[in-house]
């Protein structure tokens, strides 16, 4: 796989500047298009509103959010200036998650934040997780807290267990596992699991024969949960970036095993790379 178009969410939560400027770099790295996506929402008018809003008011709405989408336009223009005709712009009117679902089937990895408590109306509210469920396309999201960091991605944790979510994960990011320094390939394996016995072998020659070489970590029984077990493995390794698949549970598994993907989008303080 090559990385050679790549979508960035752009809204007014606080760090959407650092996620901006991300992407261009990001973009410039991989001598790929960038484009920005800005939606506009549909007013959110509670249902149990029941007399009509005037016009005049819901005009006044729509003018001011035709005006935040006009500022974020003029940010993304003057972040993205050097890719020139590398870099477009495109701002839609409707439900965020269903606009973006919609965009990233036609992308190679679409950049988005975590959830942004004190973001604005069109912050994207946690929608991460559902999109690289849902789209198939690889989702790099940002920590809310996040300052400028170096998306050449030197020392990369992989999360691997043999699933089809961490295979499409390992795959999307290969591009980046390649120009790393360092790759760290983490199992950790809880009771009555198991992986196939040439596990680790096999997937050290599967990266090698993409010139990447790989340091193999296996953790039996960790006495956290696996997300937590990631975390605390990233913070070992200084890791700079996690890939991981992306585990879709019924809320049943989720309150017993506890959601992995969505404890490291959560809690991770380095981006992570999630793929289903």
């Amino acid at each position: 796989m090559v990385l050679k178009d790549i979508l960035v969410h752009v809204d007014e939560s606080a760090n959407c500047a650092v996620r901006i400027k991300a992407a261009v770099a990001l973009a410039e790295l991989h001598n790929a298009a960038l484009t920005g996506l800005y939606v506009i929402p549909h007013p959110d008018i509670p249902a149990y509103v029941d007399f009509e809003i005037p016009e005049d008011i819901l005009a006044e709405r729509e003018a001011e959010l035709v005006n935040q989408a006009g500022i974020a336009e003029k940010a993304f223009a003057a972040a993205s200036g050097a890719l020139g005709s590398a870099a477009s712009w495109r701002c839609e009117t409707g439900h965020p998650l269903s606009i973006l679902l919609h965009r990233s089937r036609y992308t190679d990895l679409i950049m988005v934040g975590s959830k942004d408590m004190e973001g604005a109306e069109v912050v994207f509210a946690g929608y991460a997780e559902k999109l690289a469920l849902e789209s198939g396309t690889a989702v790099l999201v940002l920590p809310r807290e996040i300052g400028e960091f170096d998306v050449s991605f030197k020392n990369i944790l992989l999360g691997w267990n043999e699933s089809r979510e961490s295979t499409r994960a390992l795959h999307d990011a290969l591009p980046l596992l390649q120009r790393s320094d360092k790759v760290t390939a983490v199992s950790i394996r809880r009771r009555h699991e198991a992986l196939a016995g040439d596990a680790a072998d096999a997937l050290t020659q599967y990266l090698l024969h993409h010139g990447i070489a790989c340091d193999r970590k296996l953790v039996d029984n960790p006495s956290g949960s696996t997300g937590e077990a990631l975390l605390e493995l990233a913070e070992i390794c200084a890791a700079d970036l996690i890939v991981s698949g992306a585990y879709g549970q019924t809320r049943f598994r989720e309150l017993v095993l506890g959601g992995v993907t969505r404890h490291l989008l959560t809690h991770a303080p380095i981006p992570v790379l999630i793929a289903h």
